[in-house]
């Protein structure tokens, strides 16, 4: 899950439907949050050193 990052492929597709597919999976809530923006604020952290 460490490679995964959310996004959308908007104006495509909605956001908050892509989210839901997210929220729904059967992973452990600390999966979802690591998917939904900590991958991305370790990866931006990563960059600015």
């Amino acid at each position: 899950m460490d490679r995964i990052i959310f996004g959308s492929d908007f104006p495509f597709g909605d956001p908050k439907r892509e989210l839901q597919k997210i929220m729904h999976l059967q992973i452990p809530q600390e999966k979802k949050e690591i998917i939904c923006g900590l991958n991305i604020k370790r990866l931006l952290a990563e960059s600015s050193v």
